[in-house]
């Protein structure tokens, strides 16, 4: 017997209006089941427990949404039919996030730097780092990682009960520890830096750009886009200085 997709999300509090309308369609219309986690705080650890409660269901194939990102239920319902069609481990929208300005949250692979194309025109390409706050997720990729990882109990909030899990998405800690400043690598870059350490294939779709609901303003592609024009005029200003 062939199971759907699991929705597998994490929410903080509430679902964004758009987030909700989201999964309502997936399943009503769609037929996904359905994995919410209520009450996500510590999001290494919440991340890691989900992924080890949805290990215990059936569902080959899982999406994973944050409670304040969303895309049309057509471009996610395309994703899905594509990353089961390539066969693909893992396959992500790109999810927009403000740091200084926005930028997309996901990383090329060594040698593949350059500008991607972002919405119509782009497509499916590998990366070293995707984030999970949209994407689609094959169930081998976690356990391609049990070998390699210990087994931990988590709590289950509000209930009297636990389960056996894996710390999947724990953040990696590089260097420092004895004489020198460390990085810390997040939840999703620690994932996926396992998950290839594995031998898992990380891709993302650039055609597939999320909305995110960021405090009372939502990231687009349009901010993406505004960025990038910005830098290519601030770089074309330096070339016009250092001629």
């Amino acid at each position: 017997m062939t199971h759907p997709p699991l929705i597998v999300s994490l929410c903080t509090g509430r679902y964004h209006p758009a987030t909700q309308e989201l999964i309502t369609e997936l399943r009503y219309h769609h037929g996904w089941e359905f994995a919410p986690f209520w009450g996500a705080i510590g999001v290494d650890r919440v991340r890691s427990q989900a992924a080890s409660m949805a290990l215990e269901r059936p569902n080959e194939w899982q999406f994973w949404v944050d409670d304040d990102t969303f895309a049309p239920s057509a471009s996610i319902v395309q994703l899905m039919a594509d990353a089961q069609r390539l066969d693909l481990d893992f396959l992500a929208a790109l999810v927009p996030c403000r740091r200084t300005d926005p930028v997309v949250n996901a990383s090329p692979l060594p040698g593949e730097e350059g500008e991607w194309v972002l919405g119509e025109g782009g497509g499916i390409r590998e990366v070293r780092t995707g984030g999970i706050a949209m994407a689609c997720v094959h169930r081998r990729v976690f356990e391609r990682l049990n070998p390699t990882l210990p087994r931990v109990r988590y709590g289950i909030r509000y209930e009297q009960r636990s389960v056996i899990g894996r710390p999947y998405f724990h953040p990696i800690i590089e260097g420092g520890w004895d004489d020198d400043v460390g990085d810390h690598c997040g939840e999703d870059m620690s994932f996926c830096r396992r998950a290839r350490a594995t031998g898992s294939r990380l891709y993302v779709d650039t055609s597939v750009v999320a909305m995110h609901a960021m405090q009372d303003y939502v990231l687009s592609l349009a901010d993406i886009a505004a960025y990038q024009r910005r830098t290519a005029a601030r770089a074309q200003e330096l070339e016009v200085v250092c001629d």
